[in-house]
């Protein structure tokens, strides 16, 4: 299944030179349900996406910060998340990764743990998203 794609260009400046980097940041998967026994609620791709996109300068903070010490730092980290009724993040953590850095795993699940999205109708939403980090070059 092939997933529509946003691509954030982000402008990274190493040193005297710019580097061109881009952040993939894909579809979120459709929310699951809770493996707990709480309650479910309901958020559409749209709203988690806006909140996402909204907040995506912390991600790139992360990302910029991880960068001046790893330059060719790239792949994806997908961030599992529960929502709660009033829209706040309850839990965020790195459900995969492959670009191999703990360091910019646990930035952006921290981030993520801050973000607040419209409430959910009184239960919870699970949500696993996946942010993409390339160079502008592999683009």
């Amino acid at each position: 299944m092939s997933l529509p794609r946003l691509l954030l260009p982000l402008a990274i400046c190493l040193g005297a030179c710019v580097k061109r980097v881009d952040i993939e940041v894909l579809e979120p998967a459709a929310p699951a349900s809770a493996a707990s026994a709480r309650p479910l609620g309901h958020l559409d791709k749209d709203q988690i996406r806006e909140v996402i996109r909204a907040n995506r300068a912390q991600v790139r903070g992360c990302y910029e910060t991880r960068l001046e010490s790893t330059p060719n730092l790239r792949g994806k980290v997908a961030i599992r998340f529960v929502i709660g009724g009033t829209g706040q993040v309850l839990e965020s953590k790195v459900h995969e990764s492959t670009v191999g850095d703990a360091e910019l795993e646990g930035c952006i699940a921290a981030r993520v743990g801050t973000f607040r999205f419209p409430p959910t109708g009184g239960g919870v939403v699970v949500v696993t998203y996946p942010f993409i980090f390339k160079t502008a070059q592999e683009g």
